[in-house]
């Protein structure tokens, strides 16, 4: 079965964030990273169309691309 070809890279299952919790980690792995379910991951698709991809975009984020860049842009150590 397909997984994420950024299931090595990714920062949230490989160091995890303060604000989610392990359990959620597993869930979104077993949802998302390890399924050919990946591309309909946020992280997934944002990664795609702009290299990197903020920490706290979440698999299920429904925000859109630009307000994603737009917080980005707005946090204050970027």
């Amino acid at each position: 079965m397909p997984s994420c070809p950024n299931i090595n890279t990714c920062r949230l299952i490989n160091a995890p964030l303060d604000f989610v919790s392990g359990s959620d980690i597993k869930i979104y792995r077993r949802i998302y990273c390890t399924t050919d379910r990946f591309s309909g991951c946020r992280r997934f698709q944002f990664k795609q169309k702009e290299g990197f991809c903020p920490d706290f975009v979440l698999p299920d984020t429904q925000e859109s691309h630009e307000d994603i860049l737009d917080r980005f842009d707005n946090e204050p150590d970027n």
